[in-house]
This record gives structure tokens, sequence and C-alpha cells, in this order.
């Protein structure tokens, strides 16, 4: 496909969304990959407001006016997955850095290929844990239950027969941990959890 140069509108309009003119008027620019350190040449979609516009032929005229060199597909790595989408394509940035840092990501991203994950099919069982502690777990049942599995196995839940997934988030720390004790409520004569 043959690269379309923005038209006035355009530029204008990207000019107010913040680009500079010589940014709008060439239509693309360097971009970090979803900040992972990787130099891709994309359109700058705001020079096209109204129109499509292609990546690739971006690619082709930064190389065609000497903006930058574009790896050629055939030198990057193989495979080369990034959100499980291959991005064997022309765009990225050809610098020795660049190399480097795809050739890294691309090693990273094939050692996590073979990932293992293991997934607990999880139900809804009840409102709240006073009606699901007696079929619940326990942490030692738990460590026990998971010794004989690799360390390094991502442990997922795994909801409505696979509808939906989910994992712990333990960046919160104990603010992501509630815990609860068992106490005899008098008016009601009986056990009950409650926040601790």
């Amino acid at each position: 496909m043959a690269y379309n140069y923005p038209t006035e509108e355009g530029i204008k309009y990207a000019m107010e969304e913040g680009w500079s003119r010589e940014q709008a008027e060439r239509g693309f620019e360097i971009f970090d990959f979803d900040g992972l350190g990787l130099l891709e040449i994309e359109a700058i979609g705001d020079c096209y407001p109204d129109q499509i516009y292609d990546d690739e032929a971006a690619a082709r005229e930064a190389e065609r006016t000497g903006y930058c060199k574009i790896i050629p597909v055939d030198e990057l790595p193989n495979p080369f997955i990034i959100y499980g989408s291959d991005r064997r394509y022309f765009g990225w940035v050809d610098t020795p850095e660049n190399r480097k840092r795809i050739e890294e990501f691309a090693k990273e991203e094939k050692e996590k290929m073979n990932r293992r994950a293991l997934a607990f099919e999880t139900h809804r069982t009840g409102y709240d844990i006073n009606q699901i502690a007696d079929g619940a777990i326990t942490v030692k049942e738990l460590k026990d239950f998971l010794e004989g599995y690799p360390e390094d196995m991502l442990v997922v839940f795994k909801n409505d027969n696979g509808y939906t997934y989910g994992n712990f988030d333990l960046s919160l720390g104990d603010e992501g941990v509630t815990t609860y004790r068992e106490r005899y409520d008098e008016e009601y004569d009986e056990m009950e959890f409650v926040e601790e």
C-alpha cells in the first residue's frame, strides 16, 4: 500500500492534539511499543482523523526517506510473540540497541511459552463466608495439595466452566487479604465467621 501523507486538515488536527508541525506533516513517528522498550515506526493516528492509515506503509516511507532504517522481517527473531500475537512485521526500527532489546524480549517470551498453569475450578456456593466455611480447605491442605507441582507453575482460578479466569493479586500484600475468625453468636445461638 502506498503511503498517504496527511492532509492539511489532518496536520492541523494533529497539531491541536500536541504533535509538532514536523511530526504532523510527516505523519509517522518512532513509538515505544506499549512501553516495552521496543521501538517501531507507526503512523500518527491523529494525522488521519477521517482516513485509514497503514503502519507498514509509514515504515516503508520512513526508510525510503532516510528517517530511519527498518529491520527486515526475516532478521527478526522467530518466534517474536507479544501478548500472544506474532509481531514479525515490517516496522521495527533498526538500531543495535533496538535489535538487542528485541532479541532479549523474544528470548524472555519464548521461555514463557513453555510455562504451565494450574487452574482451580471455582464455584459460587454461598453469599457469605458462613455459608461456605464447611466446604473450605485449610492453608495446610492447600500447601499439601500444591507440594507435588513445580514451584514456577502459575496458579489461576477458572470460573464459569472456563468462561472467565482470575488470579491472586499479591501486589496488595496484607491489604488484599481479609481474615475472619469464627465466634459464637449468642443472639442466634450459632457459630459465625466475622472479619478480624
